[in-house]
């Protein structure tokens, strides 16, 4: 009788475990490919930094003013059209082949004002194949210590420089958007020269 009653429940216990237990194609059915990030970012930045270099015409430059700024250079929502060019002149891998430099220059009028960034793969496009193909910062490249001057400092003010930007290339290379991410750019349209 003893028996009976141990091996009811350790039936119930076998029967439920053996219930609970599935097959590895039912826990996990759509496994996403497995894949080697770095290597799928330095293909990607082989792609951007093949078609980033050489002159682009900024051909519309679009301001979303979210808050004001007392010390911005643009103080209402605005689109300035063939508003500079900027000459990329020299993309660097030495460092990373995953993480370019980039460096050339900003005309604008009769100035020249030398800028750079370093580039960064954006994962949603490893992985979704949709989005910006990197992410960067813009930054003046001035040699040794340097003073700015107010030119430069509208500039800065104005959101163009020391901001974030998506970058995003069109398939014919003759058109690049970089989205402004953190200040008051909206967006800026390159068109190759």
């Amino acid at each position: 009788m003893k028996n009976k009653y141990i091996s009811v429940p350790l039936f119930f216990a076998a029967v439920s475990l053996v219930a609970g237990c599935r097959l590895e194609k039912e826990i996990d059915p759509e496994r996403p490919e497995k894949f080697d990030l770095q290597a799928a970012e330095v293909q990607l930045m082989d792609t951007v930094t093949e078609n980033i270099t050489g002159e682009w015409k900024l051909s519309s430059v679009e301001y979303d003013i979210k808050y004001t700024n007392p010390n911005g250079s643009v103080k209402k929502d605005t689109i300035f059209t063939d508003f500079a060019t900027l000459d990329i002149q020299y993309v660097s891998r030495e460092e990373s082949l995953r993480y370019p430099t980039v460096k050339g220059e900003l005309q604008f009028g009769e100035k020249t004002y030398p800028v750079r960034f370093g580039m960064i793969a954006n994962g949603e496009r490893l992985v979704k194949k949709t989005g910006p193909q990197a992410f960067m910062l813009l930054e003046y490249a001035f040699p040794g210590p340097h003073v700015w001057q107010n030119d430069e400092i509208f500039f800065r003010d104005s959101g163009l420089i020391n901001e974030n930007y998506s970058i995003l290339i069109a398939p014919d290379s003759r058109t690049m958007v970089w989205k402004g991410l953190n200040r008051d750019i909206k967006q800026i349209i390159f068109k190759r020269q």
